[in-house]
């Protein structure tokens, strides 16, 4: 049979990115895209801060700031990788398989990303609580819709991956995994003289497959990837609007410098576009 989540996966994954189920950022946008012929040009609102500007900002706004920017990048590069990288048809099974594993271990890293995030706001918003103020009380307002993801069942299961397998591979409910398996059921690994092109299924069949099999709570694959698709639009949304708050708020005199940056097409992603999926030759 090979990996678990050959066709599951593959067809998943593929389905969410062909049909366009990106986030859309919502009011307070600034910036654009206008189409040209070979060359896409982005617009950009771009601010900047001297370091006496951030200085003198309350320090736990000041973390805020930097804190969730960290954050909210994992999240929105991460996004992007796992998004593109599913466009690969193939009648191959070896690179269905490939494809599966690679998009699933970039889905699994996006969501402890995505629970690095809530985990964050949700502490700074505790934090913020404890001293509020009229300017804050916009942000705590907002964070505490925001947070209310966490009641969400899937995060649960999010937070387990991250626990057991993304953050640290404890290994220790791996025997456990193995025994929701059918006797039939046969585990794979690939070797290549190129080493980096070398994949092992059987990791993510038993590591990730594994659990989601043993928590029994109805959360399969293909929710995870719905959910952590939604989610990550959510974040990135929710992290610009925030920005927006905290600018106006405490900042009401810094003005956007507008960029308009050309990008050549083939950088810009859509529905055709594809990551590299092995290495040509041998790393040195």
């Amino acid at each position: 049979m090979g990996f678990i989540g050959k066709e599951v996966f593959y067809s998943a994954a593929t389905r969410y990115i062909v049909t366009g189920r990106t986030n859309k950022v919502r009011s307070g946008t600034k910036g654009s895209c206008i189409p040209m012929s070979g060359v896409q040009v982005f617009e950009f609102g771009e601010l900047r801060f001297t370091k006496s500007e951030l200085q003198s900002v309350d320090r736990r706004i000041f973390s805020l700031i930097v804190g969730s920017s960290v954050a909210a990048n994992d999240v929105a590069v991460l996004q992007r990788l796992a998004l593109f990288h599913g466009h690969h048809p193939s009648d191959s099974e070896v690179l269905k398989t490939f494809i599966g594993v690679n998009s699933l271990i970039l889905f699994r890293m996006l969501s402890a990303k995505i629970y690095e995030y809530i985990h964050f706001i949700d502490g700074h918003a505790t934090k913020l609580r404890r001293n509020p103020s009229a300017k804050l009380n916009r942000f705590l307002v907002r964070a505490d819709t925001f947070l209310k993801i966490k009641d969400d069942p899937v995060f649960a299961t999010v937070k387990e991956l991250r626990d057991n397998v993304t953050h640290h591979y404890h290994g220790a409910a791996d025997v456990k995994n193995l025994e929701t398996f059918d006797e039939n059921h046969t585990f794979s690994m690939f070797l290549h003289e190129a080493s980096g092109n070398s994949l092992a299924p059987l990791g993510e069949d038993i590591g990730t497959f594994g659990i989601l099999r043993t928590r029994n709570d109805g959360i399969d694959i293909e929710k995870l990837i719905a959910w952590t698709i939604e989610v990550s639009g959510r974040i990135t949304s929710f992290q610009h609007q925030t920005m927006i708050l905290i600018l106006n708020d405490f900042f009401p005199d810094k003005k956007l410098v507008m960029r308009r940056v050309p990008v050549e097409s083939r950088l810009v992603g859509s529905d055709d576009t594809k990551s590299p999926l092995l290495f040509k030759r041998k790393q040195k």
